[in-house]
């Protein structure tokens, strides 16, 4: 089975790559830097270089793929965010179709598939735009990452606290991308879904930011806060 799989150098793509691969999988990698990827995983895999936004480079990197892995990478320095991800929903949309790929698994975001949550939106988008294509589609609707807490380093070390507009006793379901990857990977090798449809995935628990703080003080060693701002000052910051 030919698998296509982008992002293959982020936290959920890397990951994905390692599961495939150690069930033996024929996996076609899209990435703009094939200097990310480890020797191993290079001369284990077909490599294709160039950008998912390119609409006819996506079209022929996955032609004759059996299934595909898409998650449209994050990038909010671009002057128009919503041609940016317009321009990755339409490109994948448009080498699904013409190369009549059978299942795609799709990373996608919680929140119910709401079409008026800022950026979030976008992935919404996305699964409209794949599952127009008549494929067997299925969205992973993922909890926050875990891993989102690596991105709150530095004012964690300066600080000892992040910051954000959720209120810090509003349950989050958190989930981590090692889980995420682990149901892609059963999702892509199993191929018994379909039709469109989308699952959560989830972890084990919900978890308020007051939780998560204690849990980081915990294993720190170090006083660890969350910091509930308002929208105003939020703003400012970004």
């Amino acid at each position: 089975m030919s698998i296509v799989i982008t992002t293959p150098t982020g936290n959920i793509g890397s990951k994905l790559v390692e599961k495939l691969l150690a069930e033996g999988q024929n996996l076609t990698l899209i990435v703009r830097d094939p200097a990310k990827l480890s020797d191993d995983v290079r001369g284990a895999v077909t490599v294709k270089q160039g950008d998912l936004t390119d609409a006819a480079f996506v079209r022929t990197a996955t032609e004759g793929a059996e299934a595909l892995f898409w998650l449209s990478p994050p990038n909010l320095t671009v002057p128009d965010v919503h041609a940016f991800y317009s321009s990755l929903y339409s490109a994948a949309a448009e080498a699904v179709t013409a190369n009549r790929i059978g299942h795609v698994v799709l990373i996608s975001g919680g929140g119910g598939g709401r079409r008026d949550a800022g950026t979030a939106s976008h992935l919404f988008a996305t699964e409209d735009a794949l599952n127009a294509t008549g494929a067997n589609v299925l969205s992973l609707r993922c909890g926050y990452f875990m891993e989102n807490f690596l991105t709150y380093l530095p004012t964690l070390k300066s600080d000892g606290a992040w910051y954000g507009l959720n209120r810090p006793e509003l349950a989050v379901p958190f989930v981590a991308t090692q889980d995420i990857a682990t149901v892609a990977a059963r999702k892509l090798l199993q191929r018994d879904w379909t039709g469109q449809s989308h699952v959560a995935v989830h972890g084990a628990a919900d978890v308020t930011f007051a939780e998560a703080a204690s849990i980081l003080t915990d294993a720190t060693g170090k006083t660890i806060r969350y910091v509930q701002v308002p929208a105003e000052g939020m703003l400012h910051a970004l």
